[in-house]
């Protein structure tokens, strides 16, 4: 583990640079084998910061990606933040926003997804976000895949008990529906439509699901036994 930082300029306007590296750190099961960060930042109220963060090889118990990179950059009041994770799967989100009245408010204005199993995702549009001490806010978060979609809006109430408050809307091509295959593994070559919508309420640990789903042009193999 080796760290360092210096800060420099005058007394009214300090300016701190620093940076951090560690190589086969392990607690447990969890296990990370090059960690690095980096900060370049003024220290007052309004000053720039530049804050970067990267972690290789890692191996922590249920999560697929080993390695993640996040980039914060501007303002207190107005920045952005991107982070990148990888694995099997690859996935990039960029946030941009700021600290406004003691929350952060913004939007999701970047989510891409690659899969070999699920297929390539992207966010349609900018989406409105919402974090404070309270709660998390989201506004019509759309993910497309060629035909498909998946649609949320909702919040999460964080205080005094977590709980949810979402509503959701997809429509899924049965061709690419990797979990069916899970789920139903004697059948094969699944085809069709798959309509939903759907809430989900109630404490985070043990949330309440309605709703209603529809089928449309759908079928399968069904190997015939023996």
């Amino acid at each position: 583990l080796f760290s360092e930082g210096q800060i420099i300029g005058p007394r009214e306007a300090p300016h701190l640079n620093g940076q951090l590296n560690a190589k086969k750190l392990a607690f447990h099961q969890q296990k990370v084998n090059t960690l690095e960060a980096k900060v370049n930042t003024d220290l007052t109220p309004d000053g720039k910061f530049n804050i970067q963060l990267f972690a290789h090889q890692l191996l922590l118990e249920k999560y697929p990606f080993t390695d993640v990179s996040l980039l914060a950059q501007g303002i207190t009041a107005q920045h952005t933040i991107d982070l990148n994770l990888k694995g099997a799967d690859r996935l990039a989100i960029q946030f941009t926003g700021g600290l406004q009245k003691q929350s952060w408010q913004g939007q999701i204005t970047r989510a891409d997804l690659q899969s070999p199993q699920w297929h390539d995702w992207h966010l349609i549009a900018a989406t409105p976000l919402k974090i404070d001490a309270d709660a998390v806010n989201v506004n019509q978060l759309c993910l497309r895949a060629q035909q498909q979609f998946v649609c949320t809006t909702g919040d999460v109430q964080l205080k005094p008990t977590p709980v949810l408050h979402l509503t959701g809307t997809a429509k899924i091509d049965l061709r690419y529906f990797y979990p069916l295959r899970t789920w139903l593994p004697q059948i094969s070559h699944p085809f069709g439509e798959v309509s939903t919508s759907v809430r989900l309420t109630g404490k985070l640990q043990h949330p309440e699901l309605s709703g209603s789903i529809s089928l449309k042009n759908a079928g399968s193999s069904i190997p015939c036994l023996g």
